[in-house]
C-alpha cells in the first residue's frame, strides 16, 4: 500500500515539476519494494524513474539533489531493465539516458541513443527507435554536420512512420526546415 502510493506521488511531482519531490517518492517505493522482496514492482519504478533525468532541470543556484544522483540512479535502473530481459525497456532507458547526457556532455549521448536505438529495434519498438534516431539528428545539427543530420532524420522519418508517431514526424519536419539551433523537446 505505501509502496504504491509513494509510486503514484512520483508520477503527481514529475507532472508538477517537482523533481525533488518525485525523486524522493520513487526511492521510498523503491525501497519498501526492496524489503518487502517484490522485484516485479521495483523494476517498474526504476522503469520510470529515468523521466525524471530526461527533463532539463528547474534553473538554481544549487544542483538539487536528485541530480546528483542521476548516474547511479541511471545505472540500477539499467541493470534492472537488463535483468527483466526486456530490450524494449533497456532502450527506454538508454533514450532517458542519452537525452539527459545531451544537456551537459552532447558527445557523450550519441553512443546512449545508439544502443537505445538498437535495443528498440531489435524490440520492434519503433517509436522510441525512431525518437533515439531524431536526437542524434539534434546533435548532428548541434555539432555543425549537416551530412549526418540529414541521415538521422530521413531514418528517424521512416522509423517514425513506421511507429504512426505524427508528433515525432512533425518534429522531424521542424528540425529540417528550421534554422532555431534551440534543441526539440520530446
Amino acid at each position: 500500500g505505501q509502496a504504491r502510493v509513494a509510486a503514484l506521488m512520483f508520477n503527481l511531482h514529475l507532472a508538477s515539476e517537482k523533481y525533488q519531490q518525485a525523486y524522493e517518492s520513487a526511492m521510498t517505493a523503491a525501497e519498501i519494494y526492496a524489503d518487502i522482496g517484490d522485484y516485479h514492482e521495483l523494476i517498474g519504478v526504476y522503469r520510470t524513474l529515468p523521466w525524471l533525468y530526461a527533463r532539463p532541470p528547474v534553473r538554481s543556484p544549487r544542483t538539487p539533489p536528485y541530480i546528483g544522483r542521476a548516474k547511479p540512479t541511471m545505472h540500477e535502473a539499467l541493470r534492472l531493465q537488463l535483468a527483466s530481459g526486456r530490450p524494449d525497456r533497456v532502450a527506454e532507458v538508454f533514450l532517458a539516458m542519452g537525452r539527459f547526457v545531451m544537456l551537459a556532455d552532447p558527445p557523450s549521448a550519441k553512443p546512449l541513443l545508439l544502443r537505445a536505438r538498437d535495443f528498440a529495434l531489435q524490440a520492434t519498438s519503433f517509436s522510441v527507435a525512431a525518437r533515439a534516431q531524431f536526437l542524434i539528428a539534434v546533435l548532428a545539427r548541434g555539432m555543425g554536420d549537416q551530412a549526418e543530420m540529414r541521415r538521422a532524420l530521413e531514418h528517424s522519418k521512416d522509423l517514425a512512420r513506421i511507429a504512426g508517431d505524427p508528433q515525432l514526424l512533425q518534429q522531424i519536419d521542424d528540425l529540417d526546415k528550421g534554422p532555431s539551433p534551440a534543441q526539440p523537446t520530446l
